[in-house]
């Protein structure tokens, strides 16, 4: 018995054609450009962390190290719901260079820090960009890459990070033994610009999709009347808020610091529910499972990786 093909195999396929591929010729640039941002996103986010007790003994700053270490991750949230925000409405090649400029801009002023508070500002605005980049990465996939490469896309994208993780810190130990700290910063500065540079350019004569391909939402989550009626850029910019209070006041234990940590914690408590899916708490099926687990893995992680160093 013969069995007959799946007429819906491959249902964009043209008779006698091969699709295109993620390296194929009109996407080759763009996706070589999106691994590198994403290599050196990755690249800058992890293997600064270990220099930072170097740098914060070094400024004289060590009690605000949980500061230094933890507002990267603080900003992060609201850079991606910055990026997000602007790339729904104008598409990602605004967010996408900005956040790229502004990574620049945070590393050269993380690195000339003459006080500890110059070093968390950088930290913080670094972590904004690159919370911005990742979003805007994802968005400007699914506007210029067909439905059938963006599944291979993301995987490329995830994976950009596995060697950063795995070389970035030894390297950058190595580095700021042997000369300092700052030449980290430095040097990623100047690794990070003429990517910068590249997807600017990429972005202008990406392939631009013909729009039959958009992404559903997924069925879970709440009414658009729901969303317009949180503000998310309000919800995420008091997030992080929070939790830069709250890093700022385990620096000490004094009476100001716990207060502090008490108004970063009611901030949490209060916004959080706003900017979740509702059932987070709960794990209610569907997303809001996927985004507890999320927020559990992503908050083990980045907390053990401040407290190694």
């Amino acid at each position: 018995m013969t069995r007959e093909p799946l007429t819906e195999e491959r249902p964009l396929r043209a008779s006698g054609d091969t699709l295109p591929g993620i390296f194929s010729r009109p996407y080759a640039a763009a996706t070589l450009t999106f691994a590198t941002v994403m290599f050196l996103t990755g690249f800058a986010a992890l293997a600064v962390v270990p220099t930072l007790p170097t740098a914060a003994e070094d400024l004289h700053g060590v009690a605000l190290f949980p500061l230094v270490a933890g507002c990267f991750v603080a900003a992060s949230l609201l850079g991606g719901v910055l990026g997000g925000h602007w790339a729904d409405r104008s598409g990602a090649r605004r967010p996408l260079a900005l956040g790229m400029i502004l990574s620049v801009v945070t590393l050269l002023v993380s690195a000339s820090s003459v006080s500890i508070w110059q070093l968390v500002i950088g930290r913080f605005v670094d972590g904004l960009a690159a919370g911005m980049v990742a979003v805007s990465v994802t968005t400007a996939i699914g506007q210029s890459y067909p439905e059938y490469l963006r599944p291979r896309m993301l995987a490329m994208m995830s994976a950009s990070w596995i060697i950063p993780s795995l070389i970035g810190p030894p390297i950058a130990g190595i580095v700021a033994e042997a000369w300092s700290w700052r030449v980290v910063f430095y040097g990623l500065a100047a690794l990070t610009a003429l990517p910068a540079i590249a997807l600017v350019a990429v972005l202008r004569r990406a392939p631009a999709n013909d729009g039959t391909d958009r992404v559903a939402l997924p069925d879970d989550l709440p009414a658009a009347e729901e969303r317009a009626s949180r503000p998310p850029l309000l919800v995420a910019a008091m997030l992080s808020l929070g939790a830069a209070l709250g890093q700022y006041g385990v620096s000490g234990w004094d009476t100001r610091h716990l207060l502090f940590v008490a108004v970063g914690v009611a901030l949490l408590v209060v916004f959080a529910p706003r900017l979740l899916p509702a059932g987070t708490w709960r794990s209610a099926r569907g997303l809001p499972t996927a985004v507890l687990l999320r927020g559990l893995t992503s908050g083990t992680y980045f907390t053990v990786e401040a407290l190694v160093p």
